[in-house]
């Protein structure tokens, strides 16, 4: 009996903790096959009471397969979903990169350069803190069909190698900014008469 309750719970508990469907990056090499994965990965995000766009922080490692560094240098590419503008300004953007997107069928709508970043996560003091590692091309997208309409935007990253990306004693970090990142939350007319408007 006690076994069966047991199951019970957890039959009940499983179904609260289903995970949602939800949009994800999606880091790609432009070589097949490549020795090495992306891990860990972090995303730090800070939320303004102006509720404005987000500054957004995706910061990862590479796990090289053992006695395999070298030749593994190509660069990797980002797709975000959604629009990014950079905390650099208006830069210009990577005319290549724009027709990869073009002859695929797409329309761009949005182009620039993001701040890429190296920190050493054993350093102390002044070798602690990240270091400018160049500069992220990027560009952001829309498909207009006559069947579908015109999509949500997203965006192509190429992230260009560093000597640090292989190195296990280091991070690298890219730095954009998000729009449309903060949205209402689906509540219930009476929730909100009792709670007020919730933002996800």
């Amino acid at each position: 009996m006690a076994l069966a309750r047991s199951v019970l719970f957890l039959a009940a508990l499983s179904f609260f903790v289903v995970p949602v469907p939800a949009s994800a990056q999606i880091f790609i090499a432009s070589v097949a096959d490549p020795s090495f994965a992306v891990g860990p990965l972090t995303i730090r995000a800070t939320v303004t009471p102006s509720l404005g766009p987000v500054d957004v922080e995706v910061r990862w490692s590479l796990d090289v397969d053992t006695g395999k560094s070298r030749g593994t240098e190509q660069d990797i590419f980002l797709l975000w979903p959604g629009e990014v503008s950079s905390p650099l300004g208006d830069s210009k953007g990577d005319k290549t990169l724009e027709k990869y997107v073009e002859t695929r069928g797409f329309s761009v709508v949005g182009s620039g350069r993001l701040p890429l970043y190296v920190q050493n996560i054993y350093g102390e003091g002044v070798e602690a803190a990240p270091k400018s590692a160049g500069e992220a091309p990027y560009v952001t997208f829309v498909q207009d069909s006559s069947a579908l309409g015109l999509s949500p935007p997203g965006t192509w990253i190429r992230i260009p190698w560093t000597p640090q990306m292989p190195n296990v004693t280091f991070m690298t970090s890219l730095r954009m900014r998000v729009s449309g990142a903060i949205k209402p939350g689906q509540t219930r007319w009476f929730e909100t008469l009792f709670t007020g408007e919730r933002l996800l």
